[in-house]
Order: C-alpha cells, then sequence, then structure tokens
C-alpha cells in the first residue's frame, strides 16, 4: 500500500503538481496572508500563518525534490515530513514509516542554522524528533549527509514548525 502511494505521489509530480507560476515566477495558486512581511523574523508570523505562508521560491514537495535535484539544487524550499534529529544523522523523511525502516532513499539530511532555530547539544533541536514538521532551508543536492546516506541536505533550516494532526 506504501509503495503504492508512493509512486502515485512520484508520478504525479513529476507530471507538475504543485500548482502553476505565472510570467512573473509566482504560483498561481498560493495566497500571500496579507501584512505578513517576505522577510519577517521568526515569531512575528503565528504558526497557522507561518504553515499557509507560501515560500516564494520554491514550495516543494519531498517527492518533487527527490524526482527533481537538479532543478531544487541551491535553492531555498519549504517542505514537510517527518523528522529524527539525531547524531550524525538528523533527517526529515517523506513519511514516518521511512524514518523508522531507515530508508533514507526517501529522505534529506537536515542540518540548522543555530541562530535561526536555537538548540543545545550536536544533533539539533530535540523538541521537533519524532514529529511531522515544516521545515525551510537550502537544498543542496552534493551533500548527502552522514556517510552519503541521503539524497541531499537541507542546509541552514532558518524555520521549523511542528504540524497538528488533522481532526
Amino acid at each position: 500500500m506504501l509503495a503504492a502511494t508512493s509512486a502515485l505521489l512520484v508520478m504525479m509530480c513529476v507530471a507538475g503538481c504543485g500548482g502553476r507560476r505565472t510570467s512573473s515566477g509566482t504560483r498561481e495558486n498560493a495566497e500571500p496572508i496579507a501584512g505578513a512581511a517576505k522577510n519577517a523574523e521568526p515569531g512575528e508570523i503565528s504558526t497557522d500563518e507561518l504553515k499557509r505562508y507560501p515560500n516564494e521560491e520554491y514550495q516543494a514537495s519531498i517527492v518533487q525534490i527527490l524526482a527533481h535535484r537538479d532543478r531544487y539544487h541551491g535553492k531555498n524550499v519549504q517542505i514537510e515530513g517527518y523528522l529524527l534529529v539525531r547524531f550524525e544523522g538528523t533527517a526529515i523523511y517523506l513519511s514516518k514509516d521511512d524514518a523508522e525502516y531507515g530508508i533514507a532513499r526517501n529522505g534529506f539530511s537536515v542540518t540548522f542554522d543555530g541562530r535561526a532555530v536555537p538548540y543545545k547539544g550536536l544533533a539539533g533541536p530535540t523538541e521537533y524528533d519524532r514529529k511531522y514538521v515544516l521545515i525551510e532551508g537550502t537544498f543542496d543536492k552534493q551533500d548527502r549527509g552522514h556517510m552519503s546516506a541521503w539524497q541531499g541536505t537541507i542546509r541552514n533550516v532558518t524555520r521549523v514548525v511542528e504540524l497538528d494532526r488533522r481532526k
């Protein structure tokens, strides 16, 4: 079931999911939040607004980045996934199952900007460990994390928001 769902997601994204870009480069279906500044400081935007506020460069899914790593290399991305925070193994995955079974092909290594997302220790902000989150950082297809295990790295993560379970 999980394999069939993943295959369907990949086929949809390769076919061009994610909204159409206009001639100005913005997404047609993106709706900026009134009064939200593009370069707002962390804490100036509420958690609900942050989850809805589009990253104007690339608001991509993990599947889209996996399918088109070259397109996103060096770009700011905002993605949602399941985060594991571990020494030499902090990563975001497509699903909880991928993380628990160590399926690194469905994930990216993650490094945090310690000034934007403060944490203690070497691994990262442990309050987000084993949670579905939204993160924003820069995608690097060449850095594949510790032991080159993942499909790239989301570097310098500047924003992390825990996602709420839909009821």
